[in-house]
């Protein structure tokens, strides 16, 4: 299986250390691809997670600049079954988004909230196949029925 994560951004905070440890968690475990496409690059200042990624998977690690339609290239090149948004869709660019939740996609969505701000009774709009949530607090937030949790390890 071939796994795309989309991070945000892979600066500092939470969401780089979570994806950071998942990847090598599942590859102690799994014979997966594991792919990262970093969305916006904030600073190449203190990103020890995002270097440490880098590293782990090598060509697999793409950053997206100005053009982030690239970031369909590199679906087609890599052809994931499973495409992990580290962050609710609804805060990457809308027309990325809504090309990404095409109803003739090959993949599967996965996506993870990592915070508490996001308001999804008000603020979901694309509704993924499966909900990743990293603490139990989403699954009430959330209300859904298609989610796990996956607790830091």
């Amino acid at each position: 299986m071939k796994i795309l994560f989309l991070a945000p951004h892979l600066s500092t905070g939470g969401c780089p250390q979570f994806i950071l440890k998942r990847i090598q968690t599942l590859k102690e475990y799994t014979d997966n691809e594991y792919y990262v496409v970093e969305y916006q690059c904030h600073s190449l200042d203190f990103v020890v997670q995002r270097n440490a990624i880098k590293s782990l998977l090598g060509e697999n690690f793409y950053t997206l600049y100005e053009d982030k339609t690239q970031l369909f290239d590199i679906i087609d090149k890599v052809n994931p079954d499973i495409i992990h948004i580290d962050e609710m869709s609804e805060r990457l660019d809308r027309d990325i988004v809504k090309r990404l939740y095409s109803n003739n996609r090959k993949y599967k969505i996965v996506e993870t909230c990592h915070d508490v701000a996001f308001n999804p009774s008000t603020d979901k709009i694309f509704r993924p196949d499966l909900y990743l949530f990293c603490t139990p607090y989403h699954v009430d937030t959330f209300n859904v029925d298609n989610y796990r949790v996956i607790l830091y390890p």
